[in-house]
């Protein structure tokens, strides 16, 4: 799956040995990762194979984004906004305590509404913060820049 973390400097997230829950070397690990430095991620996004018959939010290529800290949408305040570049969804990430990894995260599939409004094939690419905390969207495709506005 597509990890997210939550950077704490001096922390070991494990690349190249792990990238989510899949180990690359050996099974599980434990031969290779330190326990005292390794941190897992806040959440882990399912890759589509792995969602069976089942439809979920997967990701193929995260791209991370900002913790929203502006106004002008309440209901995000708080939470990572962040975005699958394939498929073009975004998803809010809500993390009730970001130094207990895989504990409680939720993520859940946005249909936001951006100004200017999106007229084109969207493909996000990048994320940008202004100085109230507000989240504005690249689009690959267009390309142009987008502000979430509710």
């Amino acid at each position: 799956g597509e990890e997210i973390n939550y950077i704490i400097p001096g922390r070991d997230y494990g690349w190249n040995e792990i990238e989510g829950n899949t180990c690359f070397r050996t099974p599980n690990c434990s031969d290779t990762l330190d326990p005292n430095t390794y941190t897992a991620p806040v959440y882990v996004h399912p890759h589509p194979d792995k969602c069976g018959n089942e439809p979920c939010n997967s990701a193929n290529a995260v791209i991370g984004g900002y913790w929203y800290t502006g106004t002008a949408v309440p209901t995000l305040r708080n939470k990572y906004i962040y975005a699958d570049w394939v498929s073009g969804k975004l998803f809010s990430l809500s993390v009730p305590d970001r130094t207990k990894p895989l504990l409680g995260a939720t993520s859940t599939r946005m249909t936001p509404n951006f100004s200017p409004p999106i007229s084109t094939e969207f493909e996000p690419a990048s994320f940008a913060q202004d100085s109230q905390g507000e989240i504005y969207v690249m689009n690959w495709a267009s390309p142009q820049i987008f502000k979430i506005t509710e």
